[in-house]
């Protein structure tokens, strides 16, 4: 086993280098210019480590998913201790080809049309490639095929106005809309025509710096025991964030709410472009009711953003209800919640996609309310895993996620 995973280790370097491998939306294309000197600019989003390879090429993709040939590849290389989400690179070829950051190696003719082209960026090989972004200046839409070229098929993999974009045949353009954006809203502003400015006369300036991504809040949800609410958070991405302020409101009524109030705070990972998880517990609750909470995340600079509201009912729930277990996916332990309008007596168990009963964590008479329990992963295998609850005249099944 040991020598196999080496082996495939070995062939991944050989594909992929040795940095970071990418996957679609990664990165984004954001300018080019197709009047001499060839130039165009991408914007990171995602941190990439030492030696990460993106390679470029004016190649159309074909309908039968092979790239046109005779034409050119550009190899850009992430520098010593890669960079970060944000960072715009350029690269240009004036007497040779060179990058802002990192360096470029090229091979083939590389050089963007001024009747129309593309700009196709992938790893892995040009026989089996994964594509990350693409730009197509060719017309609003991607051709059908690589006939010549000018054209190219839409790229395996890639979404136009998202993971791609395809701009009405100019010369030298240069996306313009907003860069204080999360990473899903920027890909879906640079799709978006009406952001991009051109001339078929005259080069544009390229963006530059780095681009402040804003904190991406992918998940956060509430959970009830007792007299006490846990509060879960996730994030995709992180930029300059010192923290998290926890907020409460207390609904007296339909009509009548309290003030929001802090109630806590947690510190941010700064800069990240991994899944980060937060958790807090607000055990400072004397009256059942409905509760608000928000986040306020809070910039190094000041800067805050508030979060949706959540809402955490305290005192006997209405219905039966299996939520869904947090963290999902989770690494071993997670957190699976149920509310029993009533004293009832209830069966929960977790099995396999064979639907084998592989543990049960609940079997008996339980009390009216709001219930947690932990299920422990350690000792299973990654994988889907399903849990169910049942109970006289109830009974539901939710799915999770096992990943080690």
């Amino acid at each position: 086993m040991k020598r196999i995973l080496t082996v495939l280790l070995f062939l991944t370097s050989l594909i992929y280098g040795q940095g970071t491998i990418l996957g679609p939306g990664d990165i984004v294309i954001v300018g080019f210019n197709f009047d001499n000197p060839d130039e165009f600019a991408f914007v990171l989003l995602k941190d990439i480590s030492t030696a990460t390879e993106i390679k470029f090429t004016d190649n159309g993709w074909k309908a039968d998913n092979t790239f046109y040939p005779n034409e050119g590849v550009i190899t850009w290389t992430a520098p010593l201790g890669g960079l970060t989400s944000g960072q715009v690179i350029s690269i240009s070829n004036n007497g040779g080809w060179t990058a802002t950051f990192g360096s470029v190696a090229s091979s083939g003719s590389f050089f963007l049309s001024t009747s129309g082209d593309q700009i196709l960026a992938y790893q892995g090989t040009d026989i089996a490639p994964v594509f990350i972004y693409g730009v197509n200046s060719q017309s609003s839409e991607w051709q059908a095929d690589a006939a010549n070229s000018n054209d190219s098929a839409l790229p395996l993999g890639l979404i136009n106005g998202n993971t791609c974009v395809a701009i009405d045949e100019i010369d030298n353009s240069v996306y313009i809309g907003s860069t204080n954006l999360e990473p899903a809203e920027l890909l879906i502003a640079v799709g978006n025509l009406t952001n991009w400015s051109g001339s078929n006369s005259s080069r544009q300036t390229m963006p530059n710096g780095q681009w402040a991504l804003p904190v991406e809040l992918t998940t956060f949800a509430a959970s009830v025991s007792e007299q006490s609410v846990e509060l879960n958070w996730e994030t995709a991405t992180e930029v300059n964030n010192y923290g998290f302020e926890i907020e409460r409101q207390y609904q007296v009524s339909s009509n009548e709410k309290q003030e929001w109030t802090k109630v806590g705070f947690i510190n941010g990972y700064g800069n990240s472009n991994s899944t980060k998880y937060y958790s807090y517990s607000d055990n400072a609750i004397a009256a059942s009711g409905k509760y608000l909470y928000r986040l306020k995340q809070i910039d190094f600079d000041g800067a805050f953003e508030y979060s949706d509201v959540i809402e955490a009912n305290l005192g006997s729930p209405v219905d039966f209800e299996l939520t869904q277990n947090y963290p999902n996916p989770f690494n071993p332990v997670t957190n699976i919640q149920f509310n029993l309008p009533n004293d009832s007596r209830v069966k929960l168990s977790v099995f396999n996609v064979l639907g084998e009963e592989v543990a049960q964590l609940v079997n008996g008479n339980i009390a009216a309310g709001f219930h947690s329990v932990k299920f422990d992963g350690a000792n299973f295998n990654s994988g889907i895993y399903f849990y169910k609850l049942e109970s006289e005249n109830f009974v539901q099944i939710r799915k999770m996620m096992l990943v080690k």
